[in-house]
């Protein structure tokens, strides 16, 4: 049976297989696909995703990631995803690849403007950015109840780690270890000015449940890392990181967004409890998502998971003088 881990992959290849094939059969590529896995952690995301391809499709890709991290590096290589130490700055722009995947990288990077012109001259005319993030700034009161509520079942049925240190939220990052037990010793009515609290975000009396509808992340335009992937400055955000909307309006002034859409996001912050449970964990974490795609369907903006695609358009052609 499937392990929590299993299942995220397969969400996220379940997702992005689809639009490489789309490109792929649009472009009649005759030569293997590439990909640049941005901030690419461990690489088992990217190395997913080829073996979904390559397995189910027949169609060739060649992986490549980069990350700061010596560690995540190390991990990646051993992997089999062949990998790259550096920062986003500092890649050498000696390739142009088919894809980026920013797989909840972007919002380390800075600037923010450079990164995305970079990533133009990366990407082949018409490749794809795809960028899968987190719009923690769009929670509402609801959703954090709700994510609250589903911890305190998970943990008065067992399912959660009892040591009061254990990661419970955030993916393994130290600095997230501590907001579910935070959320689930408050008060339901003091549950979102702790999200607020622990992303340096505006109180609860400024911060309503309008706030997502006010940046409802449907535009339809027609791997939380600890480490930074560039220069750290500027926008006083939660410790140094952009908000998803910052982003989107960013990739939109450089790239032609195709599709951003909302996605289930809160199972994946709860996953690390759901560790320990082999099948049983995994089998929860769907349960979760399912559950969280219905509270978005019936509340629009609910969930802060945020997809997008962006194609990267070619440059434009001199128009020639008249004599």
């Amino acid at each position: 049976m499937a392990t929590v881990q299993e299942v995220g992959l397969t969400r996220i290849a379940d997702w992005v297989v689809p639009l490489l094939l789309v490109y792929y059969e649009h472009n009649n590529q005759q030569s293997p696909l590439t990909l640049l896995d941005v901030g690419c952690g461990d690489g088992l995301i990217s190395l997913k995703i080829k073996q979904e391809l390559q397995d189910k499709h027949n169609v060739a890709l060649t992986v490549r990631g980069v990350d700061p991290s010596a560690e995540a590096v190390r991990n990646a290589n051993a992997a089999g995803l062949d990998t790259v130490q550096s920062t986003w700055a500092d890649i050498e722009e000696t390739s142009q690849y088919d894809f980026l995947f920013f797989g909840r990288s972007l919002h380390h990077i800075f600037p923010l403007d450079e990164a995305l012109q970079k990533a133009g001259r990366v990407l082949k005319p018409n490749g794809l950015l795809i960028m899968e993030e987190f719009a923690y700034e769009a929670a509402t009161q609801q959703s954090i109840a709700w994510m609250r509520n589903v911890l305190l079942l998970l943990h008065a049925a067992g399912a959660t780690n009892s040591r009061p240190d254990a990661t419970i939220l955030g993916m393994g990052s130290k600095f997230s270890d501590k907001l579910g037990w935070a959320l689930m010793q408050a008060e339901e009515a003091d549950a979102f000015a702790v999200w607020c609290k622990h992303y340096r975000l505006s109180t609860p009396a400024t911060h309503t449940d309008n706030h997502a509808q006010q940046h409802s992340h449907e535009h339809v335009h027609s791997h939380e890392h600890a480490h930074s992937h560039g220069n750290k400055g500027g926008h006083g955000h939660h410790h140094g990181i952009h908000q998803a909307k910052d982003l989107i309006d960013a990739v939109g002034k450089y790239f032609q967004i195709m599709s951003c859409a909302d996605a289930p996001f809160f199972g994946l912050l709860m996953s690390p409890v759901l560790a320990d449970q082999e099948a049983k964990g995994a089998q929860l974490l769907n349960m979760i998502d399912s559950l969280e795609a219905k509270a978005n369907h019936a509340t629009r903006g609910f969930s802060i998971g945020r997809r997008l695609v962006a194609r990267n358009p070619p440059p434009t052609q001199p128009q020639p003088q008249p004599h």
